[in-house]
């Protein structure tokens, strides 16, 4: 049986058949949009079982697909049995098998299952995708006055432009949806995770009022001819800027140098600023007639690089520009002049006030270092030991960029600071083979008397035959250990994590006097523990002190002490 044919005649729209299947096209994606919607919506309302991994594709191979293939990755929606569970699979193709053939292994993702947790705004995966949904709010920004002054959009290429805006439409929608409605508050201190109440709380927020007013479908008025390709329809797309906003206050928390940052918002502003300006000053030219005057745009070469070129020299104020010739002109020009001299006042005090704050520390550290070097001098301090303080000072900047770290610290409530000594310092004091074996309270107690300590080029940490009142261990740089008959042989060499002095903490059968001389080779970072602070502690651990004596007979006993004290 043959089918019937028909013979085709193919005819290039016109406009107007263009403009019925750009709002055709606009209809069905807000259709589209919708029906996605109600799917992720019906999809978060229901529980299922976590994902599973499968190695071949035979416990599927009855079930209907949707795919999209490659040759080595496809992705599929598909649908197990009758009871309507929707999983997002993941197919890898490789062809590296044992007997030469294909083999096809996937991962399913539980759709349902991956919108079942609340999401920490402070997360690394939150920033990128509040990056993504301020790349969309940027599109808007940008593209709507442009659009609305230079008249880029018309019937033949209006369906690229819906594109676009409804792609960042619908990226609206899912940080709305399945992002926003998630995000973990605080309340009375404690974190709250139940999804339930986190869409509560999202609902009656301010927040959602301002995400629903971005969404307003205006653009549906496209329908009607006077409003056709109105992209000022769009213009609640822009009160997204709160998102714009949040990722920069998330970035600035945690970016490591966030100075550079805020300049960047800074000159973000400014450029979007000329950008707005050049878009009016086109709108001004059209509206009074392209190049009818000195002072209008003259319609020659790319009309937006001309305009930001001459928004750009008002804002700025520089002069050698055309005189207005009528009184929209004089209004423009004042309003630009003004606008110009408060945006770039504010924007020079803001990198004032953000250079000031970046080289603060470090013109404290300054001031401490000459004060330093200048008492030295007022004493007739002699110059090599002037040349030493010099060179703490610069090295200590070097490395921790901070004088003294307990001026921090103390801004920190107390169990803040105690859990960032532990974080620190807790792994070395383990490795000291005398505290092994010891209880974690003990440890956790003598960790926080530890003391950092920066000893220069050739400075001695201890000498021989003095009395032992410290334990020291290593955290940065090379020490030398000196002994023999005249106190010139090098016994041995201590690098990070080395721990010399801890018997004479404990005074075990009086032998708390140093067997020989300990130098630091070049710069060096030593944890100190006191005797005094060791004996406070130990108080209150008997019998963990009368194991640690023991096992200091034991050691002592073992090994030569002219490495260890």
């Amino acid at each position: 049986m043959q089918h019937p044919t028909a013979e085709l005649s193919i005819q290039l729209p016109d406009k107007q058949s263009k403009a019925n299947a750009s709002i055709n096209c606009l209809f069905c994606i807000h259709f589209y949009l919708f029906a996605f919607v109600n799917t992720i919506t019906s999809l978060m309302e229901t529980t299922t079982k976590p994902g599973e991994y499968c190695s071949t594709t035979d416990k599927y191979k009855n079930e209907s697909r949707c795919s999209s293939k490659s040759a080595s990755l496809s992705i599929e929606l598909f649908q197990i049995g009758e009871d309507d569970l929707f999983h997002l699979c993941i197919f890898f193709v490789s062809d590296n098998t044992p007997n030469g053939g294909d083999e096809e292994s996937f991962f399913v993702i539980n759709l349902r299952s991956a919108f079942k947790k609340s999401i920490d705004r402070h997360c690394r995966q939150y920033l990128l995708w509040l990056a993504f949904v301020t790349l969309c709010f940027a599109y808007n920004a940008i593209v709507i006055p442009l659009r609305c002054s230079f008249f880029v959009q018309d019937a033949s290429n209006s369906f690229y432009w819906f594109v676009f805006d409804y792609l960042c439409d619908l990226i609206y929608i899912l940080d709305m949806v399945l992002v926003k409605c998630r995000l973990q508050i605080v309340q009375s201190g404690i974190t709250i995770t139940d999804l339930p109440t986190l869409r509560k709380h999202y609902l009656k927020s301010w927040l959602f009022k301002i995400d629903l007013l971005s969404l307003l479908p205006l653009d549906l008025l496209y329908i009607l001819p006077s409003l056709r390709f109105k992209s000022t329809l769009r213009l609640p797309r822009m009160l997204k800027i709160t998102s714009f906003w949040e990722l920069f206050a998330l970035a600035d928390s945690a970016c490591e140098n966030p100075f550079i940052l805020r300049i960047g918002k800074l000159y973000s502003y400014v450029v979007y600023m000329i950008h707005c300006n050049a878009c009016i000053y086109y709108l001004l030219s059209f509206w009074i007639g392209i190049g009818s005057n000195v002072f209008l745009y003259d319609g020659c070469g790319n009309a937006y690089l001309r305009c930001f070129y001459f928004a750009t020299k008002l804002g700025i104020s520089i002069g050698n520009n055309p005189d207005p010739t009528n009184v929209i002109e004089c209004i423009y020009m004042i309003c630009c002049w003004m606008m110009g001299t408060f945006a770039f006042a504010m924007l020079l005090g803001q990198i004032y006030d953000i250079i000031s704050t970046a080289n603060k520390i470090r013109d404290e550290f300054k001031h401490a270092m000459d004060s330093a070097i200048q008492l030295c001098k007022q004493f007739d301090v002699p110059k090599e030991l002037q040349e030493k303080v010099r060179q703490w000072f610069t090295y200590t900047w070097k490395e921790q960029k901070i004088l003294n770290e307990s001026t921090i610290l103390n801004k920190l409530p107390t169990n803040l600071q105690i859990d960032m000594t532990i974080s620190v310092n807790y792994a070395m004091l383990q490795k000291v083979e005398l505290f092994q074996e010891c209880e974690k309270g003990l440890l956790r107690d003598l960790v926080l008397k530890l003391q950092s300590i920066v000893y220069l080029p050739g400075d001695f940490v201890c000498r021989k035959n003095e009395v032992g009142r410290e334990m020291y261990i290593v955290s940065k740089g090379v020490l030398l250990v000196y002994g023999g008959v005249d106190g010139n042989q090098l016994l041995s060499t201590l690098h990070e994590g080395s721990v010399f002095g801890e018997i004479s903490l404990l005074s075990v059968n009086k032998m708390s006097r140093r067997t020989a001389d300990v130098r630091s080779r070049g710069f060096s970072t030593l944890f100190v523990l006191n005797k005094g602070d060791f004996c406070e502690i130990m108080k209150d651990y008997p019998s963990a002190k009368l194991h640690l004596e023991t096992k200091a007979r034991e050691l002592i006993a073992r090994d030569n002490l002219y490495c260890r004290k």
